[in-house]
Parts: C-alpha cells; structure tokens; sequence
C-alpha cells in the first residue's frame, strides 16, 4: 500500500514543485484544506478533482516533458530520474501479465474494453482490465483454437477441437454453457453478427452452418472443400466463406433473414486467388472486402450487391503467403501482413503503399486501432510493434520470450492485448493525462477517506522516488499495483 501511494505522490510532488508558472504546492495545499472541511459529496469531489487536475495538469506535463528536469529541484539525487517526465503522457505501459500454463493461442477484449479473455490448452481465463482480478475460467476438454467476445458482451464464443461452446458470461457466476455445436472434423474459425443474434461456423467437414442464437436453429451450406474461415458483413447483409481449394477460393453471399429464421442466401461472387488458405475481411462500410493469400497477394475489391459484381480494385504484392488483412475504421487504408516479414497499409482509393512496418520474422496478425490511429503487428520475431499511422513512428514494442500470434486493441485506441507462445497473454495501455488524472483522483481520496494529509510525507517520497534505478518502474508500479489496493 504504502510503495503505491508513493509512487503516485512522488510523481505528484514533482509537479507540485513546479513553480515557475505557478505555485502548485499552494494551490494544493489550500485546496485539499478545503477538502478536508467539505460537508458534502459535491464539494468533496470537486476539490477532489481540482487537485487530481493540479498535480498532472497538461501545463505542468508539459512543462516538464519539455524541460527535462525540474529547475525546483533541490534533491541532486533526483536529477539523475530527470527522464521520468518523458515517461508520463504519450508512453505505453504494461497493465497485465496474464500467464498460463501452455502457448496462448487467442485473446480478445469484450467490446467495452473492461474484460480480457485469453485461451491457452484447454483454458480459458477472463480478466477484469481495471482490477487485475479473474472473473471467470472455463476449462474445456479439448484444445482451445479462439476465444471471442459477442458485441453485445453477453456471450463468449470458444472453438476447441471439433465443437464451439456458448457461453453465457453475463450472470453475475461462473459462466455458462449455453449452445454446444459438434463437428465431424475440426472446426477452423467461427465469428459472430454484429448484432450478437447470429454465429457463422467455418467447418473442416466441408460446411459452413449460420447458427441462431435466440431460436437454436441454423442453416447448412455445403462446399466442395475444407472452410477455413468465414465472418459477417458489418451490417449483417453479406458473409464471406474461404475454402482450402478452387479457382475461387473465397466467396461473397447476400443475405436475407425472413420471418422464422427463414434465411435465403444469394450468391455475389467468388475472388480468384492461384494458391490457398485465404483469409478476408469486409471493410466497415460494408462496401468492399480484402483477402489475402498464399499466392503472396491481396485483392481490395468493390461489392456491387445489386449487379451481383465484385470489382477488383488493387493487387497487393507481398513476398510471401499474407496471413492477415484489415480495413481501417474510415475505409481509407488496408493493412496486410505476410510470411516476408513485413506489413504494409495501402491506399484504398489509389492503391498507392503508405507504409511497410518491418519485422525480424514472419508478421502473423496486423490490425487498426478504433479510431484507426495506430496499428498493432504480431511477429515471430517476439514482438508486436504499436505504430502511429500519421508518423510512421513505431511508438512501443511489446516483447515476449517466444513468438506473438496475435494483437488486438481495445475500444478507444488505449490498449492493446497479445497472444504467445511464451504462455503469457499481455496487456498495454496508453498514458494519457485523463489516465494520470484518474490515478492522482484515486489517492487523492484516499488520502481524505484515511485522513492523511499528502504534505506530510513529500520528503519520504521524494526519497522513494530517487531510489529506483529504473525510470520505467515508477509508472509500471502504478498502474500494476496501485488501481487494485487503492
């Protein structure tokens, strides 16, 4: 308890002592007098605030990120963490370290970001992002290929071996089995409709099955090989099925829900790849799709659903097999990424290349942020590389001792979760000032609940501080420890 609280308020103090624009310290000081003889929750919180405000306001940030060090400073000792200040706003940080017993094969965040659930062997663990705490398991008997999260945040989807499993993880227990489907031959990908009605089964057995998840009733199709994958049209319109085999491997149907579940499907159009497995995606709008392919390609193509067409738009060349690609929130950018080591985001109207993200070794999963800032890159190079996309710049690399199958964001842009085969799952977040803010809010009351007065212990802070050898610990304490024993 007492190393968190001194984390957070030797960060604090620093600002504090930020005088040359204004006096923090007596700001502060006067304000949390205030608090203290506060009569209501109002005035309470609002003091609260201010001073969460005036010990990580974006002026005295700033500031600091721009002087480097603090010209307040009397401690020399200090002088020598001046480079702390760079690691507040703008950097990531680790948040979890989700470990497992075995290679971790899938993880996803629930659609509002608060959980994380990650599959490794036959396991599956559900982590609360805030707390760190684990707020379910499930334990299959098979292993576990993807775990995935419907939209509606009620349902858990996990494929393990030749069945997908349903669950219901809104109950306030352990979550519970709903539906379980069971195939003849492994089942390859599975994914959910937008509006969380619907699950679409890729089936090694040949078949593609669109499963109802309020009236259990679904609809078969057959295919003339394997299907390796298969996802929903954002506007639950349109499904794409990819099959190990054919001229045109991936295909792009209509569909029309009736009265009864009475689903009727029409065909669209199949894209030509020379060599599979092919993966695809539709882009937001649900007005284009991209694929990519053994053959070392990628192909933007335009649905015209009325005409029945698929337009061709661009060819991307990569080196060797793309094993990933993804739309950006807007339409306007794709990103791919390929056993050549790289990946690279492509200019949807032009199908001009905007950039290559280099790795040491095959880039397994490339995928945009929500709000399409950043891009997060899976290698077996051990990395995930976070790059903004308006620089280039590669902002943070996520490192693991083995191989990272995959990266995901969370809503929001300000995290990300990754999948290795080093048995551990983890989780980054973006310091922004709102996090910091949030975390001083934190001590701040805790500080007024426990009738502590914060100007008490600075100088022991301030030697807390000065004794970390490494900068990066200082916030990485905060943000593994502090949120759960605050």
């Amino acid at each position: 308890m007492n190393k968190a609280r001194g984390t957070i308020i030797a960060i604090a103090a620093l600002c504090a002592q930020h005088s040359y624009t204004m006096d923090y310290s007596q700001e502060i000081t006067t304000t949390f007098a205030q608090l203290n003889s506060a009569n209501t929750d109002e005035l309470r919180n609002a003091c609260a605030k201010k001073i969460a405000g005036l010990l990580v306001s974006e002026e005295s940030l700033n500031d600091l990120h721009n002087q480097g060090k603090h010209p307040a400073l009397e401690n020399p000792a200090l002088l020598e963490n001046a480079d702390v200040y760079r690691y507040m706003p703008g950097t990531w940080v680790e948040r979890l370290n989700i470990k497992h017993g075995d290679s971790v094969i899938t993880a996803a965040f629930s659609s509002d970001g608060n959980q994380v659930a990650t599959g490794a062997g036959s396991l599956v663990k559900m982590v609360d992002v805030k707390t760190a705490k684990e707020v379910g398991e499930i334990k299959e008997q098979d292993k576990i290929s993807l775990v995935a999260y419907a939209p509606d945040n009620r349902k858990i989807v996990v494929v393990c071996g030749q069945r997908v499993n349903i669950y219901d993880v809104n109950a306030p227990s352990a979550p519970k089995l709903r539906h379980s489907l069971e195939y003849e031959q492994y089942v390859n990908n599975t994914a959910f409709s937008s509006d969380s009605n619907k699950l679409i089964i890729a089936g090694g057995d040949n078949t593609s099955l669109i499963y109802n998840l309020h009236t259990s009733k679904s609809v078969t199709e057959k295919h003339e090989y394997p299907v390796w994958a298969a996802s929903f049209s954002p506007d639950n319109s349109m499904y794409m099925v990819s099959e190990l085999g054919g001229e045109n491997p991936i295909h792009i149907v209509s569909l029309h829900e009736g009265m009864l579940f009475g689903l009727t499907s029409e065909y669209i159009g199949g894209i030509e790849h020379s060599s599979t497995p092919c993966i695809g995606s539709f882009s937001p709008n649900s007005e284009m799709a991209v694929t990519g392919s053994n053959d070392k390609t990628a192909k933007i193509v335009k649905i015209h659903k009325k005409d029945k067409i698929l337009e061709l738009l661009h060819t991307i060349q990569h080196g060797d097999i793309v094993l990933s690609a993804a739309f950006s929130p807007n339409n306007s950018k794709v990103i791919t990424t390929s056993g050549d080591k790289t990946a690279r985001i492509t200019d949807v109207e032009t199908g001009a290349p905007l950039m290559v993200i280099p790795h040491n070794d095959v880039v397994y999963t490339g995928v945009f942020s929500d709000y399409g800032k950043f891009v997060a890159t899976a290698s077996a190079d051990k990395t995930t590389k976070i790059t903004n996309v308006a620089t280039g710049e590669t902002e943070h690399a996520i490192h693991h001792g083995d191989r990272v199958i995959s990266a995901v964001f969370a809503p929001k842009d300000d995290m990300v979760v990754t999948a290795s085969d080093d048995y551990t799952s983890k989780v980054v977040e973006k310091v922004t000032h709102s996090s910091l803010q949030a975390l001083a809010m934190k001590y701040v009351q805790w500080c007024h609940t426990h009738n502590k007065d914060m100007q008490q212990d600075t100088e022991w802070f301030k030697k807390a501080l000065s004794a970390y050898e490494n900068r990066n610990q200082v916030l990485q304490t905060v943000y593994t420890t502090t949120e759960s024993k605050l």
